[in-house]
């Protein structure tokens, strides 16, 4: 079996147009390291936790709300930039 992997999030998509949804690059950048933290764990211990699971708890962690809005901004997220 061949297993090809990527990352996406921040390698193809651009997560600072979620900058002003989520009130700034700190708290985007806390909030995005917690979601992954949330889904790593979970993979880790055997308790699957999809991304959107994952992000709606992060949020809920920092105590931001807005979980809609945000989760609605992840599905509109431009293309990184090339360099």
């Amino acid at each position: 079996m061949t297993v090809i992997a990527f990352d996406v999030n921040e390698t193809l998509l651009d997560l600072r147009s979620l900058d002003s949804v989520l009130g700034g690059a700190e708290m985007r950048t806390r909030w995005f390291g917690l979601m992954l933290q949330n889904s790593f764990v979970g993979d880790l211990t055997g308790h699957y936790m999809d991304y959107t699971t994952a992000q709606r708890a992060a949020l809920k962690m920092l105590g931001l709300g807005r979980e809609d809005e945000v989760l609605a901004s992840m599905r509109q997220l431009p293309r990184t930039p090339t360099k």
